[in-house]
């Protein structure tokens, strides 16, 4: 009851652009994170793009953030519970995109940041395709973690397989060595991995094809199993806004396509 109210009066004193009590600390929101780089990881910068932008938007109304790193499997079941191991608050995840089953269980924010998922290749195995009945008979890999909607859709129908593995490095030793015929990715990650696993010659081995797949769209994600998260996420969706307009969302895009995430800057 009391974190209800607390997130109440902010959220009316941040709405209405009142000056709340100065022995109000900013309120702390436990997030789970994982390995996707450049957009999340522990090692990068910011702990990345998408970490930065959320860090950013939070704080602009008031709000701070801790991110606790997990497994992506962890990192979701835990966030649709709501706490860890040892009972503490988890109000969230980040970033993913839609799904019947998560927005179920879970209250999805405004657009986070959107990339275009594409199929990166072997030239020695070249793969080019107008439509998914192009990739009948193909075998791509995929990870775990991740959902691919119109693939899985065509692995269900019986046109393509999708082999999983646990990390997107492995995905591109499978492509490498001819495991798999291509690897369906966002074009900054693949980029990421190319560039910062492999060596120049394996890096010149690979392609991708210029279609598109889908323009992918992700988002925060509070779990419906934590009662103020409502507040919460109006409180988000608002800061996000204010980082679009005031330019600080373009700044951090430009570092982003500058591979600035890609290493340690100010």
């Amino acid at each position: 009851m009391i974190a209800r109210f607390y997130w109440m009066v902010l959220f009316v004193c941040l709405t209405l652009g009142l000056v709340c009590s100065p022995a109000r600390a900013a309120h702390l929101v436990r997030l789970t994170n994982g390995e996707w780089p450049p957009y999340l990881s522990e090692h990068l910068p910011h702990y990345g793009f998408a970490s930065h932008v959320v860090q950013e938007a939070f704080k602009s109304v008031g709000v701070d953030v801790k991110y606790e790193f997990y497994p992506w499997s962890r990192a979701y079941a835990n966030a649709l519970q709501g706490e860890d191991e040892d009972g503490h608050v988890l109000h969230g995840t980040l970033v993913w995109i839609k799904t019947p089953e998560r927005e179920a269980s879970f209250i999805y924010s405004d657009l986070v940041l959107e990339d275009s998922e594409v199929l990166f290749y072997s030239k020695d195995n070249p793969v080019v395709w107008l439509s998914i009945e192009d990739l009948r008979g193909k075998v791509l890999g995929g990870v775990s973690s991740a959902a691919y909607p119109l693939l899985d859709e065509a692995e269900k129908d019986g046109i393509l397989t999708i082999e999983r593995a646990v990390s997107y490095t492995s995905l591109f030793r499978r492509l490498l060595s001819g495991r798999v015929d291509a690897v369906p990715l966002v074009t900054q990650v693949g980029r990421f991995y190319i560039q910062t696993t492999l060596i120049e010659e394996e890096r010149k081995r690979i392609a991708s094809y210029h279609r598109v797949i889908q323009r992918r769209h992700y988002h925060l994600l509070l779990t419906k199993q934590v009662e103020e998260n409502k507040a919460l996420m109006l409180l988000f969706n608002k800061g996000l806004a204010q980082i679009r307009a005031n330019g600080i969302y373009a700044r951090l895009l430009a570092n982003l396509y500058a591979h600035r995430y890609d290493r340690s800057f100010d």
